[in-house]
């Protein structure tokens, strides 16, 4: 139970999902959510890779997972990291973005995120350059938490580089 109507379950999911440096996340941690309406449990839907951003402030226990990566190449091995790679949270943060129709600079984001998201890829022309208005409370937390993780993580790279 997450609160007094909403409800979080956890599976694990085969992703085979692209990233833009070029891996692909291939398993990890899936975040279904139920939600009490008139007396019964009713699926709460998303489009979302990690539908937790669309439901959830996150914290560290969302951060921590089984995440099983490829590597670049096919010939690569996959590697089965116990953390949010940077990679991950730059999706997940583009990931929210995306889902109300956000176009972004980088075309290979557009890419990864057309086939998901093709509601508001519709090939018109027209591009959302800020979504902020419409995002939730959630979504920029989030967004500010993910943020957060990532200058933790460079901030870690760079002391490991400097020793």
């Amino acid at each position: 139970a997450i609160g007094d109507s909403l409800y979080e379950f956890k599976t694990t999911s085969g992703f085979y999902q692209d990233m833009l440096d070029g891996s692909f996340l291939v398993d990890g941690p899936c975040y279904h959510y139920l939600k009490i309406e008139n007396g019964k449990l009713v699926a709460q839907n998303t489009d979302r890779l990690f539908g937790c951003t669309q439901f959830v402030k996150l914290n560290e226990s969302y951060f921590k997972g089984c995440y099983v990566v490829s590597g670049k190449a096919s010939t690569d091995k996959n590697i089965a990291v116990g953390h949010l790679t940077p990679e991950l949270l730059r999706y997940m943060k583009n990931e929210i973005y995306a889902s109300y129709g956000y176009r972004f600079k980088n075309l290979k984001w557009d890419t990864i995120f057309m086939a998901r998201f093709n509601k508001y890829y519709n090939g018109d022309g027209k591009t959302n350059v800020s979504v902020n208005d419409s995002l939730t409370a959630i979504d920029k937390f989030n967004i500010a938490w993910i943020d957060q993780k990532l200058k933790q993580q460079q901030a870690g790279a760079l002391a490991v580089n400097n020793r």
